[in-house]
C-alpha cells in the first residue's frame, strides 16, 4: 500500500471505524476500537505496563461520539490524521469479545436485607 492509499485508508477508517481497528503513531499503539454503533465508538486507550511487555487496560475504556472520534484523530489545521490505522488485525475480535464478556456486565454481587 503506498502513502496516498494509507492516507485515504486513515480518512475512511476515522469516519467509519471497525471493531478491532488499532490506531498507532510511530509504532506506539494509541487506541483499540472495541465497539461501534451508529452514534458512538468505544475505544481503549489506556495500557498496563508489565515487566517487559504491555496490554490494553480494558477496565478503562471510553465511549465517544463518532464525530469526536474522528476529530480526535485529525490534526487541527492541516489535513490528515496524526495516527495510522491497522485494520482488524489478528486477535481483534477476541479482544472485543473479552472486553464485552468481562468489563461490560453489571454484576449484582450484593444483596441487601430490608427490615
Amino acid at each position: 500500500m503506498n502513502l496516498d492509499e494509507r492516507k485515504a485508508n486513515n480518512e475512511e477508517r476515522s469516519r467509519n471505524p471497525q471493531v478491532g481497528d488499532i490506531w498507532e503513531d510511530h509504532m506506539v499503539m494509541c487506541a483499540r476500537v472495541l465497539a461501534v454503533d451508529e452514534q458512538t465508538v468505544t475505544v481503549c486507550r489506556k495500557k498496563i505496563q508489565h515487566h517487559n511487555s504491555w496490554s490494553w487496560d480494558f477496565a478503562k475504556t471510553e465511549a465517544m461520539g463518532r464525530n469526536e472520534f474522528c476529530q480526535w484523530l485529525h490534526y487541527g489545521r492541516i489535513p490528515g490524521t496524526w495516527a495510522w490505522v491497522i485494520k482488524n488485525n489478528k486477535g481483534a475480535h477476541a479482544d472485543a469479545e473479552h472486553w464485552r464478556e468481562n468489563y461490560t456486565r453489571i454484576d449484582h454481587a450484593y444483596e441487601f436485607e430490608v427490615d
